[in-house]
C-alpha cells in the first residue's frame, strides 16, 4: 500500500511538470547503467535512514547519490543536499515516516553536482530559502561536463530551471542563526569544484564536507569545473581547524566519522599526493605511477564508488603536478 501511494505521488508530480526542464534531465546513459550495476532504478531507489543523534539524521541510497543531512529542532529542519529529483517521492516518504519532517525550512547545497543538488527544483519555492556558494548557483544554472566521474566518463549535466538555484548565495563565509544555534558556511576556495560549501552546525557540533570527503573512498575531483586535489587538501586542512574530538563528521558519501578519522584520511591524501609528485618529477609514466608499490599501498585503504575511483584521482594529481 505504501509503495502504491509513493508511485501515485511520483506520477502526479511528474505529470504536472516537464521533467527535462525541472530536473535538468539526467544523462541518458545513467539509468541503464545504474540498473545493471546496482539492480534498481533511480526512480525506485532504496533510501537508507541513519539516526546519528537526536535531531541529526542522514539519508543515503544504494546507488548513485550523495548523503542528505537533516538537522532538526523546534523551528523546523535544515536539509543539506537533495539527491536526485527521481528519488524525491521516496525521500519525502522516509523523511515523514522516519524523521517526522514534511518540508525543511532551509536547504543548503554543498555544490552543484547532480547527486547532491538534482532534487533542488522539487523543493524550490516550498521552503523559506535555499543557500549555496555563488559559483555553485552559477554552475547549476548552466550546462556543464562533470569530468572524472566513475560511473560515466564526461557526464553532461544540463542546465536546471531557475528555482533549482539558491536564492541566497555567499562568496567565502556565511553565518546563520536558526534553532538557537549558529550555523557556519565556509568556502575555502576551489576544491572538488569551484563552488563547494562546508557546513558546520556549531551547537550540534556537526560538520558536513560533501564531495571533499568520502569516508570509504577518495574524494571527487571535477577538474573541468576547477576542482583540484590540492584544493581539497587545503579545504580539509581548514576544516580540521574548526572541530574538536567530539565533532560528528558527515561525508558526502559514506558513514559518519570522527575528527581522528578525518585527520588520518587527510594524512593519507597528503602522502599520496607527495608520492605521486615525486614520481612525476622522476619522469615516470602514468602506467608506472599507477603500478608503483608505494602508490598501490596507499590506494589499498580506499574503495571505488559510483562517483570516484582511484585511477581518476591519481590522474588528477599527475595533471596538477605537471602544470
Amino acid at each position: 500500500m505504501l509503495l502504491m501511494k509513493i508511485l501515485l505521488l511520483s506520477l502526479l508530480i511528474f505529470s504536472q511538470i516537464n521533467s527535462s526542464e525541472i530536473i535538468g534531465k539526467l544523462d541518458d546513459r545513467l539509468d541503464p547503467i545504474v540498473t545493471e550495476t546496482f539492480g534498481e532504478r533511480l526512480a525506485q531507489p532504496t533510501i537508507i535512514h541513519t539516526k546519528i543523534a537526536q535531531g541529526i539524521d542522514i539519508l543515503s541510497c544504494a546507488s548513485v547519490c550523495g548523503n542528505i543531512l537533516l538537522v532538526s529542532g523546534p523551528r523546523g529542519a535544515v536539509m543539506v543536499n537533495t539527491m536526485l529529483a527521481k528519488m524525491h517521492p521516496w525521500i519525502k516518504s522516509v523523511m515523514r515516516r522516519n524523521v517526522g519532517i514534511d518540508m525543511p525550512r532551509i536547504i543548503i547545497s554543498s555544490n552543484h553536482h547532480f547527486w547532491n543538488a538534482d532534487g533542488n527544483s522539487l523543493f524550490g519555492g516550498q521552503m523559506h530559502f535555499m543557500i549555496s556558494q555563488e559559483n555553485a548557483r552559477q554552475s547549476l544554472l548552466s550546462s556543464s561536463t562533470l569530468s572524472n566521474l566513475n560511473i560515466i566518463q564526461d557526464y553532461y549535466q544540463v542546465r536546471h530551471t531557475d528555482n533549482a538555484g539558491a536564492r541566497v548565495t555567499f562568496d567565502d563565509e556565511m553565518k546563520l542563526h536558526f534553532n538557537k544555534e549558529d550555523i557556519y558556511l565556509y568556502h575555502f576556495g576551489s576544491a572538488s569544484s569551484t563552488g563547494d560549501t562546508i557546513i558546520f552546525f556549531q551547537g550540534r557540533n556537526v560538520l558536513f564536507l560533501g564531495d571533499l570527503y568520502f569516508s570509504n573512498a577518495l574524494p571527487y575531483v571535477n577538474t573541468v569545473n576547477g576542482g583540484s586535489v590540492k584544493g581539497i587538501i587545503k579545504s580539509l586542512d581548514e576544516s580540521l581547524q574548526l572541530i574538536d574530538d567530539k565533532t560528528i563528521v558527515i561525508p558526502g558519501i559514506g558513514t559518519a566519522s570522527t575528527k581522528s578519522e578525518l585527520a588520518d584520511y587527510l594524512k593519507s591524501l597528503k602522502e599520496l599526493y607527495q608520492t605521486v609528485q615525486e614520481l612525476v618529477d622522476k619522469n615516470k609514466s602514468v602506467t608506472d605511477i599507477l603500478n608503483d608499490i608505494s602508490v598501490t599501498n596507499y590506494l589499498k585503504t580506499f574503495s571505488d564508488n559510483a562517483i570516484s575511483n582511484k585511477e581518476n584521482f591519481i590522474n588528477s594529481i599527475i595533471l596538477e603536478t605537471q602544470i
